[in-house]
């Protein structure tokens, strides 16, 4: 059951033995939880996604402030608003941060290619494939390679792709025997 809790209160809270943990009735969701080693404040609430109407529990989400010797209760509770805030938009606060080389507007076509490369290696493709892709990119993007990869636009690519044909000329045929006539049978 929550009760009020007051920094004389958490003072005096003492480990009887086995964890315990006491809740906030002021700010719904701030817990301070009492251990062998110590007390710390700590949030709890539930974690949906999804888009509205259709939200999903993800996860109970229990995230540390701090220890009760580190902050005040008035603290405590400012800093657990903003966590518990965070958590109803559907952001976990105890997710690693996101990797910024990760984000796809700083690649850049050459880095595209590079990545694929990378996949292709891991999947175990031959080593001449993956330097035949690469080669590539230095014969008919050589201009493109810097280009980040949120400038490249359809129309844009489609352009370098009709003068790339028409540069290169006709494609080579692969099949010559697809020409011939089927073979006959005399009677």
């Amino acid at each position: 059951m929550p009760e009020k809790l007051t920094e004389a209160g958490v003072k005096a809270l003492k480990y009887d033995g086995k964890p315990a943990v006491v809740r906030d009735a002021k700010v719904t969701g701030l817990l301070v939880a009492v251990n062998k080693t110590g007390k710390s404040y700590k949030v709890q609430r539930d974690l949906w996604q999804g888009p509205r109407g259709r939200k999903v529990l993800v996860k109970t989400v229990r995230h540390t402030l701090g220890t009760t010797e580190d902050m005040t209760l008035d603290d405590a509770r400012s800093r657990a608003l903003a966590v518990l805030d965070q958590i109803k938009r559907g952001i976990d606060p105890n997710a690693p941060p996101p990797d910024p080389s990760a984000d796809a507007g700083a690649w850049t076509v050459r880095r595209m290619f590079e990545e694929y490369g990378a996949d292709m290696r891991a999947r175990g493709c031959v080593e001449r494939s993956i330097q035949d892709m690469m080669e590539r990119l230095d014969r008919y993007l050589p201009k493109w390679g810097d280009t980040p990869i949120t400038d490249v636009k359809r129309s844009a690519a489609r352009d370098e792709h009709r003068r790339i044909r028409t540069s290169t000329g006709p494609r080579p045929r692969t099949r010559p025997c697809a020409t011939s006539a089927p073979p006959t049978t005399s009677p």
